[in-house]
């Protein structure tokens, strides 16, 4: 799989975050003041898997000694 494929399941993923975080707000309990802070968590979490997977497709073998799963 390569960067570009790894960078759009990113955007696809934060706008399914943003999107379904607004549709349901009010199912979740989520006022109008806290959107913004729940949306970030959101983003802020397919970032780091972001991160983690464009690591190990660029070091493989790095990755894998470091952080045993």
């Amino acid at each position: 799989m390569g960067l570009a494929a790894m960078a759009a399941r990113w955007v696809r993923n934060c706008a399914a975050t943003v999107r379904g975080v607004a549709i349901r707000r009010q199912a979740l309990q989520i006022g109008w003041t806290e959107l913004p802070a729940v949306t970030a968590i959101g983003i802020g979490y397919y970032s780091l898997f972001f991160a983690g997977e464009v690591a190990t497709w660029l070091s493989p073998g790095w990755m894998t000694r470091r952080f045993r799963i």
